[in-house]
């Protein structure tokens, strides 16, 4: 018999992971989706239930909080995890999760529960880079009055979502330009046919740049940064809350300056939830939870 898996929060993303794992056979079950304005065939239940039923758990990319409160959309109440409900999860189960407090997780393995933090694996990152790619350069031409072709974009940072961004950037016609710390990464972004800068480059050549695209999260785009950009300058930070943007001082000169995590579940649900349903099927396989 195919594994009972038990949906723990999410979004539009987790509706598409559990129509796909029910066509595959599996029982799907989900916590958390009560205000889910739409009809579901999938059964909906309490946390507690939840936790006590299934050998299967998938909770969301963003993961929980310290308090150990996971991201939803379609719950009114916190679905929120802890001490006195885990221990309900049964020994041997795994458990799929973008990222976790480290309480929690000591917690889960002391049980015997297989935790993996997904939200930092290669294959996720790599596929979730698309949607935010996509994402990203939506709210630009949403924000600006300009093309992206011909357009100067400066990407910081050029990790697995700065490269996918700005090779969608090049490809749209964008002339585009990449800060980094790395100098493998600055000879990457040469290859590909950008301008390659390291920080200390950036910060004299920020002031020429339409649209800045932040991917690093920690505080790169400082107040002295703010003040030499263009007066019609757009920042779009898909960082990691709370980003990497100094946002009082894009407002105090009345610049646009937008915090933009989570895209993919946004622009495109559907696709990152495929994407995801995939690796997360890949997983199962590879730690022999298909069946129960």
């Amino acid at each position: 018999m195919r594994s009972t898996i038990v949906i723990l929060g999410g979004d539009e993303r987790e509706i598409e992971i559990a129509r796909i794992f029910e066509e595959q056979g599996f029982n799907v079950k989900l916590v958390g989706f009560n205000s889910y304005p739409h009809e579901l065939a999938f059964q909906r239940i309490s946390l507690e239930a939840g936790l006590g039923s299934g050998n299967v758990f998938i909770a969301p990319l963003a993961g929980t909080d310290e308090d150990g409160i996971l991201y939803t959309v379609y719950s009114q109440e916190k679905i929120e995890l802890k001490e006195d409900n885990i221990k309900y999860i049964k020994e041997g189960s795994l458990f799929l999760i973008g990222r976790m407090s480290a309480f929690l997780k000591k917690s889960l393995e002391f049980q015997r529960v297989k935790v993996l933090e997904v939200v930092e694996r290669d294959e996720v990152a790599i596929l979730n880079s698309v949607p935010t790619a996509e994402g990203a350069v939506k709210m630009a031409i949403e924000e600006t009055r300009i093309t992206i072709h011909k357009s100067r974009c400066l990407v910081t940072g050029f990790g697995r979502c700065g490269i996918t961004l700005s090779r969608l950037l090049y490809n749209m016609g964008a002339r585009v330009a990449v800060a980094a710390r790395d100098g493998a990464q600055l000879a990457r972004a040469w290859e590909m046919g950008l301008k390659p800068l390291t920080l200390k480059e950036m910060e004299r050549e920020i002031f020429q740049y339409d649209i800045i695209f932040n991917t690093i999260p920690e505080m790169i785009l400082k107040s002295n940064l703010i003040d030499k950009l263009k007066g019609e300058a757009v920042i779009i930070d898909i960082a990691s809350s709370p980003g990497g943007t100094d946002f009082d001082a894009a407002a105090r000169r009345g610049l646009k300056a937008r915090l933009a995590p989570g895209l993919p579940g946004m622009v495109a649900p559907k696709t990152a939830g495929q994407l995801l349903a995939r690796i997360y099927l890949r997983l199962l396989e590879k730690h022999n939870c298909i069946n129960a």
